[in-house]
């Protein structure tokens, strides 16, 4: 086993920087909730009432809706966005410290 003062922390640091990669790659595409629309607050929309209503509510309703739904998609796409590229600097950061670890031992003999 080679016991060279360079290798063996960049070893090591390199494993670690590749786990925390590997942790930041699974937080990216954990499943998560949503915000989702409350059914509650849409059921009564499809009663007969509202039906012999003007469509100008129900397309704001609708517009409203959609709009929240949106923002909420977003809001989750920026954090995963964050997630990944924290991921892809520490691959880059492990990667790195692998081929310190591999000029080391070639530089050992």
């Amino acid at each position: 086993m080679v016991h060279s003062a360079a290798f063996q922390p960049a070893v090591g640091q390199a494993a670690v920087l590749l786990v925390a990669a590997a942790v930041a790659g699974i937080v990216t595409n954990a499943p998560r909730g949503s915000k989702v629309t409350s059914l509650q607050r849409l059921r009564p929309l499809v009663e007969s009432p509202y039906w012999e209503y003007p469509v100008g509510p129900a397309q704001q309703e609708v517009a409203r809706t959609q709009l929240a739904a949106a923002e909420a998609a977003r809001a989750g796409n920026q954090t995963r966005a964050r997630y990944l590229l924290i991921g892809i600097i520490l691959e880059i950061a492990g990667i790195a410290s692998t081929m310190a670890a591999v000029i080391a031992l070639i530089a050992k003999g």
